[in-house]
């Protein structure tokens, strides 16, 4: 018979306690109420965030300012971006030492007709969980979560 202690009681605090687990299931409902109502557009709510992150830096958007200002992964935004590129929403251009990024025509009409649909998620998702924009403004505070945020980069 071995001698291996019981990890029971360290799992059973870990589900208990832990915050960034209840944190990951309430991003993948949240990100779900959006998706279903940007379906019907052809968009998820990362490319959704994308494309309004592009047209929000206007001029000065570029790859690492983008993946910055969403905290992505680089991997995870060149992805994202080339199914952007595909669908003719966005396009690069030469813009100095880096390549900036803008909407097509295309892409800025597709990122104003999302607008009734997202506005219809962040109704549903407040409504299913009223402690969410509380939360939001939190998180867009930037000191607080540069404070926790552990040093990367």
């Amino acid at each position: 018979m071995s001698a291996k202690p019981s990890v029971a009681p360290i799992a059973r605090r870990i589900r208990d306690e832990c915050l960034a687990s209840p944190l990951r299931r309430l991003s993948r409902v949240v990100n779900a109420i959006y998706d279903e109502a940007l379906r019907p557009i052809g968009l998820t709510v990362a490319q959704l965030n994308l494309l309004a992150a592009i047209a929000g830096l206007d001029e000065d958007a570029t790859a690492a300012r983008i993946a910055r200002a969403l905290e992505i992964e680089k991997s995870t935004l060149s992805r994202d971006l080339a199914r952007l590129e595909a669908g003719g929403l966005v396009r690069r251009r030469e813009g100095g030492r880096e390549k900036r990024l803008e909407l097509t025509a295309r892409g800025a009409k597709l990122l104003e007709a999302a607008v009734p649909a997202w506005e219809r998620a962040q109704a549903r998702a407040a409504a299913a969980l009223p402690s969410l924009p509380l939360l939001a403004r939190t998180l867009r505070e930037e000191e607080p979560v540069r404070r926790a945020r552990p040093e990367c980069d």
